[in-house]
């Protein structure tokens, strides 16, 4: 019963999104407040049951349960009024607003025992569940760490330039937000599919998760 691992989305703030990063006329007269400069909304977590898609993998006659860590933030932003060269920009960033989500599907094959598979794939849910409750604060911890950072690019012109700057501010705060939700939630599952031997193995859910959780700080430590 192997799961699809967690995918990340964040969106680039020059295109393809409803709000856009905004470059500030001049620079913050104040030291930038990180506490004040950062917005987490952390939208609920989101379970449905979705089609299954037979022999998707080797363990997916059974069930599947697939989940996506999405990360999307907007910024507030300086230019520095000197280029670094042509067609150059360096942004300083005065403001973060992280908008973040997390969609589960749970998929059960129909050749499946539904009881042990639903329970085994709710594992996976509940690993999902308990590392999502605290994205909010590792969200605000990835935020904060890109007030007042600087990120330069180039391009063929301003604009894309400061785009490019903007992707970079992006791809940073989304890859600090993930390295503590996503990878811990992907490692965490692996575990618990070794050790439940992917719902076959006779032991409870609960106990499978602890153990899981252990195994995994202990290789982190």
């Amino acid at each position: 019963m192997k799961r699809l691992y967690a995918a990340l989305f964040f969106c680039l703030l020059t295109a393809g999104c409803n709000k856009t990063s905004v470059e500030s006329s001049s620079p913050p007269a104040i030291p930038i407040d990180p506490d004040k400069a950062v917005v987490v909304v952390q939208k609920p977590i989101y379970i449905e049951r979705g089609d299954f898609i037979e022999k998707q993998n080797a363990h997916s006659s059974r069930g599947l349960t697939e989940w996506f860590f999405h990360c999307y933030p907007e910024f507030l932003y300086t230019v520095a009024p000197k280029p670094l060269a042509a067609n150059a920009v360096t942004i300083t960033i005065t403001k973060v607003t992280l908008t973040i989500s997390c969609p589960v599907t749970v998929r059960v094959g129909k050749d499946a025992d539904l009881r042990q598979t639903e329970e085994h794939e709710n594992g996976h849910v509940e690993i999902v569940k308990e590392i999502y409750a605290n994205a909010g604060n590792v969200a605000k911890e990835a935020c904060r760490s890109a007030i007042g950072k600087q990120y330069s690019a180039t391009g063929t012109s301003t604009a894309e330039a400061t785009a490019a700057a903007v992707d970079l501010a992006a791809r940073d705060v989304c890859k600090k937000y993930t390295e503590k939700t996503v990878f811990v939630v992907n490692e965490v599952s692996k575990n618990y599919d070794d050790i439940t031997r992917h719902g076959y193995a006779k032991i409870p859910v609960p106990d499978a998760i602890k153990l899981a959780k252990a195994r995994f700080e202990k290789s982190v430590h």
